[in-house]
């Protein structure tokens, strides 16, 4: 099948498990889906191309370097080590024995063991590559601290390439970052196999998102990667496969342009589902959706983080300097936490477009996380957020200091690294709807009344 989607969530491992961290990463049953997809292809493997945000799991790491040890070419590209989390350790969860192991681990201290396994492991095994792209992005002096790395790493992409040995293939996205220490989210896997035009697309863009990394091996945490020089290179195309990077010019500015493209040529119907939904203007991507003359076309909306003019209006609880904000779900009677953003402006502009369009609905579950959007016959899967931040692109920006972070500067490009993948599949479509409908049935969901 040239198409296939999976989904996964977090009613699939048990109430009692609702907060547990596993050892085979945030969703195992989708890392088990990958391996079952891989066994299928081995003999037709020649390469594997991964790209992801984190890189912790060992189970994944395991596996990647027993592929790379039978001969397949195994190439992996994610972010330093200083950017992991390396506090609140927990204990781990095994997902198939249901055994909890006795020491706990944070995040920083799980990536430092793969790490340390890849680049010991490629050094005996000519198969095995390993990258880190150390890209920071940034636009304002006024940014926050963050509990991983002084600075956000753009590399936000989950991404893997199949290459096989007739000179064919397959694409693969996944909303999951298989990380562990991350909780179980409601996430997906899309694979498309066989699409020449995806397939170059990806070639290219892992061999320049390879270009500018460096050797795992030869890579200094301790460098000032807060002044990144990148090649960029123009003439990036729109197409099935769309990669958004610092090292192709305007390409979140393009891929932008073709959502809304879609949008404007809509005549049935919207579904938007992502972690975050926001928007400053009519000219990014929520502002078009709901300032272009729609014609009767509906806009149904989900996400996870949610902020309104009325957050009063719901049950708070207050924490040191922090305050929860919960409501009660009519269908058990139950309380569930709403997540709200640190900055709320962009998300209430987003909430008083639905409240104020008769067409529109929006709900929300804490358990979102799988970005996508539907647009009458066409399915948009991302790894980006449809938020304004994950479709810019400033070519130079320079910060000499930071309000809130202490001796640091940085000057850089401005642009998330991320996949997009237009499909026209009525059966991809009818999927993604079906997930979309099932969350928002669900008792922990609230809908905006």
């Amino acid at each position: 099948m040239p198409n296939d989607i999976f989904f996964d969530n977090i009613n699939n491992y048990g109430s009692g498990n609702r907060y547990a961290f596993y050892v085979q990463g945030a969703n195992p049953r989708i890392l088990e889906k990958l391996r079952e997809y891989v066994d299928a292809r081995r003999s037709q493997l020649a390469r594997i191309r991964v790209c992801s945000l984190l890189y912790n799991n060992e189970a994944l790491c395991d596996y990647l370097i027993s592929l790379a040890q039978s001969g397949i070419v195994v190439d992996v590209i994610s972010i330093p080590l200083e950017g992991y989390d390396n506090s609140k350790a927990k204990i781990l969860l095994d997902y198939y024995t249901q055994i909890s192991g006795t020491t706990s681990f944070t995040k920083y201290a799980l990536a430092k063991s793969v790490y340390d396994k890849m680049i010991n492991t490629s050094k005996n095994c000519k198969d095995l590559n390993f990258y880190i792209f150390p890209h920071m992005f940034v636009r304002s002096s006024q940014v926050g601290n963050f509990a991983r790395g002084k600075l956000p790493y753009s590399l936000h992409i989950k991404s893997l390439l199949f290459e096989y040995n007739n000179g064919s293939g397959a694409v693969a996205l996944t909303s999951s970052n298989l990380a562990c220490r991350d909780l179980t989210k409601d996430e997906l896997l899309f694979t498309i196999e066989g699409n020449d035009e995806a397939l170059e697309s990806a070639r290219a863009f892992y061999d320049d998102l390879i270009e500018c990394s460096i050797p795992a091996s030869d890579f200094d945490e301790n460098g000032d990667w807060m002044h990144y020089d990148i090649q960029i290179k123009d003439n990036y195309n729109v197409g099935i496969n769309t990669y958004l990077a610092p090292f192709y010019r305007n390409s979140p500015i393009n891929a932008s342009e073709k959502i809304k493209d879609l949008i404007r040529n809509a005549t049935r119907e919207i579904y938007i589902s992502a972690e975050h939904l926001a928007t400053e203007s009519a000219d990014d991507i929520l502002g078009c959706v709901f300032n272009e003359k729609r014609n009767g076309v509906a806009v149904n909306c989900l996400s996870q983080v949610f902020y309104c003019d009325d957050m009063g209006d719901f049950i708070t609880n207050s924490k040191g300097e922090h305050t929860y904000y919960y409501f009660q779900s009519q269908a058990d009677n139950k309380r569930y936490e709403i997540r709200t953003p640190r900055h709320g402006t962009a998300f209430s502009n987003m909430t008083r477009y639905v409240d104020n369009d008769d067409n529109s609905s929006y709900c929300v579950n804490a358990d979102v996380h799988a970005k996508y959007m539907v647009i009458d016959d066409v399915a948009v899967i991302s790894t980006s957020n449809f938020t304004p931040t994950s479709f810019i692109y400033i070519p130079e920006v320079d910060i000499p200091k930071f309000d809130n972070v202490p001796d640091v500067s940085y000057h850089g490009v401005y642009s998330e690294v991320g996949q997009l993948l237009f499909v026209r599949d009525a059966g991809i479509c009818a999927a993604l709807k079906r997930n979309f409908n099932d969350i928002c049935a669900q008792p922990n969901t609230y809908r905006r009344p």
